[in-house]
């Protein structure tokens, strides 16, 4: 899988894909970032087209009936190009009682480099309490969540022979740190996994899109 790095002058596209949520009365959003690995062309409306879909049949899951999916968002991170659609009435499907708007669950984005850098995570909701048990997921809702991951790494996971668009953890530039003394500059990695962390964790702060 390639890495590479990135900046005001790179020309590899890079898009930050972006889904925007209600849960009860508060704005909620999630993403991840995509490198187009085709002919470079892809546009943000592009790359909006090439998610929605799984946005409307599978990150769905994670979702309460009382939850909206109210839009979602490409932009190139290089130009500031970006395209933005909105949803009417794309609700969740869990219509047991709403779990906590604050529980999340960890997604981890793992690369082949075995540094904490070059890995990243998404923090995704759960809908119902009957996705718990206790701080855990149930066996059925690994399951729903798992076969949501499973759909995105067929997207975006994959040989770019095959892929127009792959999905990439990336970072800005990190200063030195401990026993690393040179800085690393501002740096890509293709995600080679996806993995569900079935044990729930709790946003600390209520900021839209922290820990996305």
């Amino acid at each position: 899988m390639a890495t590479g790095t990135w900046g005001p002058d790179s020309t590899l596209p890079l898009f930050r894909v972006t889904i925007r949520f209600t849960r009860g009365s508060q704005q909620c959003q999630t993403g991840f970032h995509l490198r187009d690995v085709g002919l470079a062309d892809q546009s943000p409306e592009q790359v909006v087209n090439a998610v929605d879909n799984w946005v409307t049949t599978q990150f769905i899951k994670t979702l309460h009936t009382a939850d909206h999916i109210t839009g979602l968002d490409a932009e190139n991170i290089i130009t500031r190009e970006g395209f933005a659609k909105s949803y009417t009435n794309v609700v969740g499907l869990m219509s047991d009682l709403p779990a906590p708007s604050f529980i999340t669950v960890p997604i981890s984005i793992k690369g082949s480099i075995r540094r904490r850098y070059g890995n990243g995570r998404m923090l995704w909701p759960v809908g119902g309490r009957a996705y718990l048990d206790g701080n855990t997921l149930t066996a059925g809702a690994t399951t729903s969540y798992s076969d949501a991951l499973t759909a995105l790494a067929g997207l975006f996971i994959g040989s770019a022979v095959t892929h127009e668009l792959l999905l990439v953890h990336l970072h800005d530039v990190l200063p030195p740190r401990g026993s690393r003394n040179t800085p690393v500059p501002a740096t890509w990695y293709d995600a080679t996994s996806l993995r569900l962390n079935n044990v729930t964790s709790a946003l600390k702060r209520r900021k839209i899109g922290h820990g996305a």
